[in-house]
C-alpha cells in the first residue's frame, strides 16, 4: 500500500515540475520582448550625418521629374510643361536645353501645349522618351527624341501617362500599362549622337508605334497608377486608394498585395531594393515589404500632412524617399542605408519645394525639388 502511494506521489511530483517549467519558459518568453515579423519601423528623429550639395538651382521651375540612363553619366530634367536641363558629366554640372518642339510630319503636342503636361520621363537603350497626360489623365501620348533634335509622338491613348520606370515601362490612368520593345530593325545600327539643337544626347534607334505594346491590368487595377519600377521580371506599381500590385512574369500576371487595404489615400511611389520594395504617398504613408517573406512593415514617424512623392533603392541598401506637402512645401528627405530597417531624416532647405524625383548616377544619389533645385548626395556621403 505504501509502495503504492510513493508511486502516485512522484507521480504528482513530475507533473508538478513539469507544470512548473512550462510556466517559467511561458512566463520568460513573454517577458522579453521580441521582434516581431511585421514590427512597424520608427523613422528616427535625429538628423543624419548625410549632406546634400545644390548642383543646380532655379535654372529649371516646376520639375517633374530626373533620370539617367545605364551608365549613369547622361541625365535629363524635365517640367511639367516640357522644358529640359540636361547633363553629360553624371549630373555634376547641369545646362539649359530649351523646350521640346515637334516634329512636323507627324503628330505633334497637344493644340493647346499648356494643357498636356509632362510626367513621366526614361532614358532607356532605346532613346529617350516622355510620357504626357491631359485634362487630368483623361488622354495622354509618348513621345520620342529623334537624331534632329524633334520629338515625336509614338502612340496615343486615352489614358495619360503618369509614371516610368529606366526599363521602358510606362503606367497611367485607367490601369493602362505600356511596354517600349526592342525595335530589332534598327537595334544593330543604333549609335548614340547628339541630337540637332536639343543640347541632349540621343540613341539614333527610333520606335514604330508596332513596337509600342498597350496592357489594361486586371479590372482591380483599372484606376490610377502613379508609379512603376522593374527589376528583371518584376515589376511593382502603386496607385490610388492605397493599391499595390505585383508581377513576377513581366507583366503577364498580376496580384494585388496592397499592405493595408483600409488605406484610400493614393500611393505616389514604388520602389524595388535588395528583397525589398518601398511604397509611399499620401498622409504619410509609407510601407516597407520582405519579398522573401511577403510581410509588410509600416513605417512611422511622417507627420499626417506630409506625401511621399519619390523613392529609390539599390541593391547595396541604400534607400532614400523624399516629399513635401501637397501645395508644394515642406521638403523633406529620409535615409536608409540597411535596407530600409532604419531611418534618418537629412537636411534640405526649408524654403525649396517639395521633392518630386530621385534619380541615381554614376556620382551618387540625385533629387529634385518642384521650384528647379537639383541636389546630390555623393557616394562616399555617410
Amino acid at each position: 500500500m505504501l509502495g503504492v502511494k510513493k508511486e502516485v506521489l512522484f507521480k504528482v511530483l513530475a507533473i508538478v515540475v513539469c507544470i512548473v517549467i512550462w510556466l517559467s519558459y511561458s512566463i520568460s518568453y513573454f517577458l522579453v520582448q521580441k521582434p516581431k515579423p511585421d514590427e512597424g519601423i520608427a523613422i528616427s528623429q535625429t538628423i543624419g550625418s548625410g549632406r546634400w550639395e545644390v548642383v543646380s538651382g532655379g535654372l529649371l521651375k516646376d520639375i517633374r521629374r530626373i533620370a539617367f540612363d545605364n551608365n549613369g553619366k547622361r541625365g535629363i530634367a524635365v517640367s511639367l510643361e516640357g522644358h529640359l536641363l540636361s547633363s553629360e558629366d553624371g549630373g555634376l554640372s547641369w545646362d539649359i536645353a530649351g523646350k521640346m518642339s515637334f516634329s512636323e510630319d507627324g503628330e505633334t503636342w497637344s493644340d493647346e501645349p499648356e494643357m498636356e503636361l509632362v510626367n513621366a520621363l526614361a532614358i532607356t537603350d532605346k532613346g529617350l522618351f516622355v510620357g504626357t497626360a491631359v485634362d487630368e489623365s483623361s488622354y495622354g501620348a509618348i513621345y520620342q527624341l529623334d537624331s534632329s533634335g524633334k520629338w515625336r509622338v509614338q502612340a496615343g491613348n486615352y489614358g495619360g501617362l503618369l509614371a516610368a520606370s529606366n526599363n521602358s515601362v510606362m503606367v497611367g490612368s485607367k490601369g493602362l500599362m505600356i511596354k517600349l520593345l526592342p525595335n530589332l530593325a534598327n537595334s544593330q545600327n543604333s549609335q548614340n549622337k547628339q541630337a540637332k539643337g536639343s543640347g541632349i544626347n540621343t540613341s539614333t534607334r527610333t520606335i514604330n508605334s508596332e513596337n509600342i505594346a498597350f496592357q489594361q491590368l486586371p479590372l482591380w487595377a483599372q484606376i490610377n497608377l502613379y508609379s512603376i519600377d522593374q527589376k528583371d521580371e518584376n515589376l511593382l506599381i502603386a496607385g490610388d486608394y492605397g493599391l499595390v500590385c505585383n508581377s513576377t512574369d513581366g507583366g503577364k500576371s498580376w496580384k494585388n498585395i496592397s499592405p493595408d487595404k483600409a488605406n484610400k489615400l493614393p500611393l505616389y511611389s514604388a520602389v524595388l531594393g535588395n528583397e525589398i520594395g518601398l511604397v509611399g504617398g499620401s498622409g504619410g504613408s509609407f510601407w516597407r515589404l520582405n519579398k522573401t517573406t511577403g510581410v509588410w512593415q509600416k513605417i512611422t514617424g511622417l507627420k499626417k500632412s506630409l506625401t511621399i512623392f519619390a523613392m529609390y533603392a539599390d541593391k547595396e541598401g541604400n534607400c532614400v524617399a523624399g516629399g513635401g506637402d501637397e501645395i508644394g512645401n515642406s521638403p523633406f528627405i529620409i535615409y536608409s542605408s540597411d535596407n530600409g530597417l532604419s531611418w534618418q531624416y537629412e537636411l534640405i532647405p526649408q524654403n525649396y519645394g517639395r521633392v518630386v524625383s530621385v534619380a541615381k548616377s554614376a556620382n551618387g544619389v540625385f533629387v529634385a525639388t518642384l521650384d528647379g533645385h537639383i541636389l546630390l548626395r555623393k557616394n562616399n556621403a555617410k
